[in-house]
This record gives C-alpha cells, sequence and structure tokens, in this order.
C-alpha cells in the first residue's frame, strides 16, 4: 500500500540516483466493489463495512481525527528512523 502520489515521486527520484523511503498513514479505506469473486477478499475484515464507510457518513474529521490517534506512533517511528539514519551515517564517516 502506498500513498497516491508516492508511486511517481519515487520513480522520478529514483532515476535521478536519490534513495528513497516512503511511509503512508492510512486514514480512510475505499475499496471497490467489484463482480470479480474470483479475487481473494478473505484478507479483508469485515469487507462490506469498510466498502460501505463513505455510504456510512465517513467524513473529513474523522479522516483527520484518525491520524491525530496515530501522530504519537509516528514521532516515536520517526525519531528511531533518524537515530538509527544518523549512526549509519557517523559510521560511513
Amino acid at each position: 500500500m502506498s500513498g497516491m502520489s508516492s508511486p511517481p515521486e519515487v520513480i522520478v527520484a529514483r532515476q535521478c540516483g536519490m534513495r528513497c523511503f516512503s511511509l503512508a498513514l492510512v486514514t480512510n479505506v475505499c475499496i471497490v466493489k467489484d463482480d470479480d469473486t474470483s479475487k481473494d477478499k478473505a484478507d479483508l475484515e469485515n469487507s462490506s463495512d469498510v466498502a460501505s464507510g463513505a455510504e456510512k457518513g465517513l467524513n473529513h474529521e474523522q479522516v483527520l481525527n484518525a491520524g491525530l490517534c496515530q501522530a504519537e506512533n509516528i514521532q516515536l517511528f520517526f525519531r528511531g528512523f533518524i537515530t538509527e539514519i544518523g549512526k549509519t551515517v557517523l559510521r560511513r564517516n
């Protein structure tokens, strides 16, 4: 899973020789309902609820709140990530 703009941005950055890292925080889920029953949907929890999220009135405020609920976890992740990158850079020098 990735953000909508991440793949083309990473493709261009890699073509420019840049190393890349991408992180996406999913704050809302949209599943396109289709008639193809051959697709494996066993991994989707409550797929009927997820698919109808918009129909149930999911709004922008709920999406923002979902992001805010993960703010501390994201901060902790990036603190650790940046610390490890720093250690790697120091080891190379």
